[in-house]
């Protein structure tokens, strides 16, 4: 979504590209974690 709000690829256009890198790295771990951990959730309710 940055590019579509004008921050530039990969945040270059920020004024901190690498501290908007590392908080943009940090937030898709965090959401991908959060995938992983109500997937498996939803497997463990289902093999009950």
């Amino acid at each position: 979504m940055q590019p579509g709000m004008g921050a530039g690829i990969a945040a270059s256009r920020t004024q901190h590209p690498a501290s908007a890198r590392i908080q943009s790295l940090i937030t898709h771990t965090i959401f991908g974690l959060g995938l992983y951990a109500s997937g498996l959730a939803v497997k463990l309710s289902f093999s009950i």
